[in-house]
């Protein structure tokens, strides 16, 4: 990733960013440092989240991405122990970096996951 803006831009001089992020591994009370975080290299122009919102491990997250507005991408989990909420997020920043840059105007992904959380 580049380094931090140091000065002023408009609007237009931003780089856009997409910021996808695993719900399955993530928890909400980090995402406001990450969206800071995220501010210093650009503006998040896409904010997704990937996860199955069906169980209620995941219920916490209503609330935090209605203030922050981020679209939630929901994955159910028909099987336990797979991938799908992992393989459904990459796929999501290929199409967007790669065949969709045009229609998101992201020109950079961030992908986010806690790994080794547990979920209790």
């Amino acid at each position: 990733m580049r380094a931090p803006r140091t000065t002023t831009s408009t609007d237009d001089d931003l780089r856009r960013l997409a910021v996808l992020i695993d719900a399955d591994n993530a928890q909400p009370a980090v995402i406001e440092g990450l969206l800071a975080e995220v501010a210093k290299f650009g503006v998040a122009s896409v904010k997704r989240i990937f996860g199955d919102f069906t169980s209620t491990r995941l219920s916490q997250w209503k609330q935090v991405l209605l203030k922050h507005s981020i679209q939630p991408v929901q994955q159910f989990a028909y099987t336990s122990g797979k991938n799908a909420t992992d393989s459904s997020l990459i796929i999501d920043a290929m199409d967007l970096m790669l065949m969709l840059p045009h229609r998101s105007g992201a020109q950079e992904a961030i992908l986010f996951s806690q790994l080794g959380v547990r979920h209790e």
